[in-house]
């Protein structure tokens, strides 16, 4: 008995730790789908278009023994302010796209000068725009009135004459304002591009008053595109497998922990209800005693003692003879039942051990 609860209990463990497993693989399977995306968005290029922008200039001189000339280019030398004249610029644009389209350019160039504490306008302003067609358009701006070196003097004498302010450095901005228009065969384009170049004008005892230009060189890109969503419907598929697995597998572990909990060794069986199941049958026979009983054999006559072999035997014994089989109690594990026929003694001990053992025999058997 107690051999096949082993193996039943070995059984169910297996099975536990079988779920157990297919839990945790079944949770894998989920995160792991969980991680793969339902849709993916496919960017599709249709077109392909730039701005480029270029501001160049030229520096007149007043006469000088510096250059010995009275103009100055880029990457000809440094421009010393205090020999500068002026310094004339111009801008071109270039629209670049990979097909033809209607382009309607809008334009507003800007000089400004600025300083830490403030800024002011000055010259004024050129705007205008262009309608043109093609893959590759040019707007070359020259009429940019150019930056007259003492005028901005002038007035940054003005400015610390008003304020006090010492000012050292500062800065003419020159900003082209442009609104592009598009028209292609692949969608619209309506943007906004704005180059800025930087005069700036710096003084040190080292170097002297120098006019360095900045940023004349700007880019801006972009493109149409069409959008295309794909569906992966393995993706679905893959998740709900998941759920049916570990539903399954967490079904299983449940039912397997809670016929482990029921499957523990069965508890032990008191001696008084192995020995009270045994005799129930023949309740209505047996006489209960309250101490157990004391044989005297005197000499004249002797008692014979006759064991049975079982309670069954000793039941008929009783019935032929007609007298009532008395039980008396050694202790919780041994029981004595008797018959009483004058000088003849018919008994039977039964001890509870031998009714646990009883089964075990049959079931091996």
């Amino acid at each position: 008995m107690e051999k096949g609860i082993w193996m039943r209990r070995t059984t169910i463990t297996v099975l536990v730790i079988v779920f157990a497993i297919s839990s945790l693989v079944s949770t894998s399977i989920i995160y792991y789908a969980h991680q793969q995306p339902t849709q993916k968005k496919l960017v599709h290029t249709l077109y392909t278009y730039g701005h480029y922008g270029t501001f160049d200039y030229l520096a007149t001189l007043k006469p000088n023994i510096i250059y010995n000339r009275t103009l100055l280019r880029p990457g000809e030398g440094p421009i010393f302010t205090r020999i500068t004249d002026e310094i004339n610029i111009n801008f071109n644009y270039t629209f670049q796209g990979s097909e033809p389209a209607n382009l309607t350019v809008y334009y507003r160039v800007t000089e400004q000068v600025e300083t830490s504490k403030f800024q002011k306008q000055i010259g004024d302003r050129r705007e205008g725009e262009i309608h043109t067609t093609g893959s590759n358009t040019n707007l070359y701006v020259d009429n940019v009135p150019p930056v007259n070196v003492s005028s901005v003097q002038n007035l940054i004498n003005k400015v610390t004459q008003e304020t006090g302010m010492s000012i050292s450095d500062y800065t003419v901005t020159l900003t082209a304002e442009m609104h592009i228009r598009a028209n292609t065969t692949e969608g619209s384009i309506n943007e906004y591009f704005t180059p800025k170049m930087t005069i700036r004008f710096t003084s040190s005892f080292s170097e002297g008053n120098i006019i360095s230009i900045e940023d004349t060189e700007h880019s801006k890109t972009g493109e149409i595109t069409s959008t295309t969503t794909v569906y992966h419907s393995w993706v679905d598929l893959q998740r709900n497998l998941s759920y049916g697995l570990a539903f399954g597998a967490f079904s299983g572990l449940l039912v397997t922990l809670w016929v482990f909990t029921k499957s523990g060794p069965p508890e032990p069986v008191k001696p008084e209800a192995l020995i009270e199941d045994a005799i129930e049958p023949f309740k209505e026979i047996i006489t209960e005693t309250a101490q157990e009983p004391r044989f005297e054999e005197p000499t004249s006559r002797p008692v014979t003692a006759i064991s049975m072999k079982n309670l069954e035997d000793l039941v008929k014994v009783a019935d032929i003879l007609a007298k009532p089989i008395i039980h008396s109690s050694k202790s919780p594990e041994t029981h004595l039942f008797y018959v009483m026929d004058e000088g003849t003694r018919y008994e039977y001990k039964m001890k509870a051990s031998s009714l646990i053992q009883e089964p075990e025999k049959e079931e091996e058997g």
